[in-house]
């Protein structure tokens, strides 16, 4: 019996060929799910129709029994590894890997228009969008993780339901689609996150340009036989890229080995260990010689300067510098901890001396921390009180006014911890209305603080990059 999909969107991404036929594609999920994208990317210059399945053995399906030429399926996500099903599904149905294409992740918190993210109580996602985003989740206990067999078809029931307590974690593409309201952007731990998709189709193809090739393996159940498979390609100078091993059915603890290596099925040496994998193994097949596209994939170039963090105190400045600093996988400091660290002293005990005291201090910390590279800095709310301060943070630094107002401060942030607001409202305003000129002066770029407070994180690592490519 035909295996039914789950919908058909019939999506052309070109213009009618002579004899009027298209290129039928498929991919798991719904319009605007990353498979969704991988297809579209990938097949961009061709003359195609997009299909959606329910499920991987769906399109699998579908592409072994010629109802579509090719299907995109998700092969190995860059934080979490890889989604072995599909390896399997390839094996069983006879069907062979004919390109790939990788996909940047970046995961939001997504729910019904006037929600709220502290009332969020449920949340849906496939548990690899989940595990993309554990330390996220450690700060809201109150929500329940809750498991859905695709990140687009999670967001697609949360806007079904129309209820504020829920919420799904899918891309910005659902939330368009979808009508729901982004509560936090770029929430997976690892902002260089890919999924790789395999491109698979019933017969295998050949190119000069293929460089890259994904073999499958049984071996002699004996000690030693990875070791020697293993070195057929080591010895050959050809460099294996991955492996990933699935139990055999039927045959308690022996595997299947899919292993992934670098050269084309016509290169001498390639042909040489291929053989020498043959003679050596039970089972042997070529899934597929293709071009890779994991080394074009975008690259996150390394940070050259320091993110330097100024605005009013209470503004979210070390919060805000913490987190960026992890996304972004750099050292974080606060200047009045280096000042506590450097004085042995606290900040309030500083001030009690003077006020004067504690800026001479804050200043030798500057001069320490801008001598670094590539970290982030939460500075003080009055740094911008002495020139030289802020000369020595620009040398080496992007300097970002986090800007928020007084009223909003106070509803915060608790005045009586921190010296110069203890006065309370009035004071915070005062402070505000003396200092806004040297912000918005010394700042290289204004951000508006947003809430949720980390909604701030995509302005600052968008002007950053836009500033590194420069």
């Amino acid at each position: 019996m035909e295996k039914k999909k789950l919908s058909d969107t019939g999506k052309s991404t070109g213009k009618e060929t002579k004899n009027n036929k298209k290129i039928q594609v498929g991919y798991q999920g719904v319009e605007g799910a990353y498979g969704h994208i991988a297809a579209e990317t990938y097949f961009a210059e061709k003359d195609v129709t997009i299909q959606n399945f329910l499920s991987f053995e769906d399109v699998v399906n579908a592409v072994a029994e010629e109802k579509i030429k090719y299907g995109v399926l998700p092969i190995e996500n860059s934080s979490t590894g890889g989604i072995t099903e599909v390896y399997d599904l390839i094996r069983r149905y006879n069907c062979y890997i004919v390109g790939e294409q990788c996909i940047k992740v970046e995961h939001c918190l997504l729910a019904c228009p006037g929600s709220r993210i502290e009332d969020i109580t449920e949340v849906y996602s496939h548990p690899q969008g989940f595990a993309q985003c554990r330390p996220f989740f450690r700060q809201y206990p109150q929500m329940q993780l809750l498991n859905y067999y695709n990140t687009a078809k999670a967001a697609e029931l949360v806007a079904e339901k129309k209820t504020k307590h829920m919420a799904a974690v899918a891309g910005a593409q659902a939330a368009r689609r979808y009508g729901l309201e982004i509560l936090a952007k770029g929430i997976n731990a690892n902002t260089s996150n890919y999924t790789r998709f395999f491109v698979i189709a019933k017969n295998p193809k050949t190119s000069i340009k293929a460089n890259k090739i994904t073999v499958v393996v049984a071996l002699k159940h004996e000690p030693g036989s990875l070791y020697r498979m293993l070195g057929c390609f080591a010895n050959n100078n050809i460099n294996m890229l991955n492996i990933e091993s699935r139990p055999i059915a039927g045959r308690p603890w022996e595997y299947f080995f899919h292993i992934d290596v670098s050269g084309n099925l016509a290169d001498t040496n390639v042909k040489k260990a291929m053989l020498e994998v043959k003679k050596d193994v039970v089972y042997r097949k070529i899934l597929g010689n293709y071009v890779s596209t994991q080394a074009a994939a975008e690259k996150e170039p390394p940070l050259t300067k320091n993110i330097v963090l100024i605005g009013m105190p209470g503004v979210g400045k070390t919060s805000i510098g913490r987190r960026l600093a992890q996304k972004m996988k750099v050292p974080f400091f606060d200047v009045d901890k280096m000042i506590v660290k450097m004085t042995g002293h606290t900040v309030k005990e500083l001030f009690s001396v003077s006020e004067d005291y504690f800026r001479i201090q804050e200043t030798e910390a500057v001069k320490v921390l801008a001598q670094k590279q590539g970290v982030v800095i939460a500075c003080g709310g009055g740094v911008i009180l002495r020139d030289l301060n802020m000369n020595l943070l620009h040398k080496n630094g992007m300097v970002f006014f986090l800007n928020r107002s007084p009223e909003d401060i106070v509803k915060d942030v608790d005045t009586s911890t921190r010296p110069l607001l203890a006065a309370g409202k009035e004071k915070v305003k005062e402070l505000y209305a003396s200092r806004i000129r040297k912000y918005a002066r010394y700042g290289d770029y204004l951000v508006d603080v947003e809430e949720p407070m980390m909604d701030t994180l995509p302005k600052i690592e968008k002007l950053v990059k836009l500033t590194q490519r420069k």
